[in-house]
């Protein structure tokens, strides 16, 4: 269990920071990076931009956000050219996020406002970062403190103490958001693997489930077809009658049942059309009704086209049914219908059993709890009424499922 979930763990994280430098990689993000620096560096040429600018000089400006335009744009090439863990990208990379995060705080340095609103830019950005590289805390620890200790150096390097104070509160709130942002990231993913595995290990048990629902019918449909086999075989060793021909019988319709439970299709193609679908049927439910009446019928276009997928679940929704009504209902009589409206392939099973009431049928465990999760699959609905004599289950799911 631990190590399937740190498997599972490590290829999250891969993927998540994969998809992500991607996506910061694409060319309508870069462009859009490019167009919004370019924006920001001519914003204090706006009438009335000194109040959010201040100082900043438009020369000033230009100079603050063309080494990070460059190296965007050089960034984005190499990760073209060589991918995401070449040298040269990485390299990049990492001056390119410094001169993004540091041209914000040139700007804040030329402004001369101690209160800039261009501050709400560092919690901004390290939240941003903090979501592309979650598990890389380091890397962007890193650039916020040379940034802002560079900035703090600088203010106390022009005697500006208080606006020293503020850079460094401020230095503070942006690595808080990146250490918060982060956490939340990881937690994120790690509980997502948590639930993929989770989810792994209950399809498992789905499937041992459904393999032991496959012993049972082999031991209910084929095991007493065995047993009277071997009383025959017992009877002509010892001369008592000549039973050799209901042997060769009671073997013939065990080896049909056990081919028609075990093999899906019979060694050959899922159905592709109504008509398909309903031979392949009538073949594999003749042997389960070796000892009932059986009848079968088809409504609609027998060239009507039905998806390999919703043919399977139906035959193996019409499997479980037969041998239910069979082995525990004890009907006398199967019949099955199957009707193609040219959207949706719907299947009735009616039998003379027993009967199925309601709770039952809704808490059902087993072979018809996979028959509801077979029909969900495939966007289908399972539906129970009685009938005069027995019950009636019907199901009805889309001919070519939508993807």
């Amino acid at each position: 269990m631990h190590d399937r979930l740190l498997t599972e763990q490590v290829r999250l994280i891969a993927e998540a920071e994969r998809q992500a430098v991607a996506a910061r990689r694409s060319v309508a993000l870069t462009v859009q990076q490019v167009f919004a620096m370019v924006a920001f560096g001519a914003a204090p040429n706006v009438p009335h931009a000194e109040r959010i600018f201040g100082d900043v000089a438009p020369l000033s400006a230009a100079l603050f956000v063309l080494p990070a335009i460059v190296f965007t744009v050089t960034t984005f090439l190499c990760f073209r050219r060589f991918g995401a863990d070449h040298w040269a990208h990485r390299l990049t990379d990492v001056v390119e996020t410094f001169l993004n995060y540091g041209a914000q705080l040139a700007f804040i340095f030329a402004s001369g406002l101690r209160w800039s609103p261009l501050w709400a830019l560092c919690p901004f950005s390290a939240v941003f970062f903090a979501f592309i590289w979650p598990f890389r805390r380091g890397y962007y620890r890193t650039v916020i403190a040379l940034a802002h200790g560079g900035l703090t150096l600088s203010f106390a390097l022009q005697h500006r103490g208080a606006d020293a104070v503020v850079a460094l509160a401020m230095g503070g709130l942006a690595y808080a958001s990146f250490e918060g942002a982060s956490r939340v990231r990881r937690n994120a993913l790690l509980a997502e693997a948590d639930r993929n595995v989770a989810r792994g290990q209950l399809h498992e048990r789905q499937l041992e489930h459904e393999q032991e629902s496959i012993a049972l019918v082999l031991a209910d449909s084929v095991a007493g077809r065995l047993g009277a086999l071997v009383g025959h075989l017992q009877r002509l060793s010892r001369g008592a009658e000549p039973t050799l021909d209901a042997a060769a019988r009671q073997a013939a319709v065990a080896l049909a049942q056990l081919e028609a439970i075990v093999s899906p299709t019979g060694g050959v193609g899922l159905p592709a059309t109504l008509d398909e679908l309903g031979a392949l049927l009538d073949r594999k439910l003749l042997p389960l009704c070796a000892d009932v009446r059986y009848a079968s019928a088809r409504h609609g276009t027998p060239e009507a086209p039905v998806a390999a997928s919703t043919a399977l679940a139906v035959l193996r929704i019409a499997q479980e049914w037969v041998r239910n009504a069979i082995t525990h209902g004890a009907s006398p009589s199967v019949s099955v219908e199957l009707e193609h409206d040219g959207q949706h392939v719907t299947l009735w099973v009616r039998d003379e059993g027993t009967g199925l009431s309601a709770a039952p049928f809704a808490l059902a465990t087993g072979g018809l709890q996979n028959a509801r999760r077979w029909a969900a699959e495939q966007g289908g609905q399972v539906h129970r009424s009685d009938s005069e004599r027995g019950t009636a289950l019907q199901v009805s799911m889309p001919a070519i499922p939508a993807r």
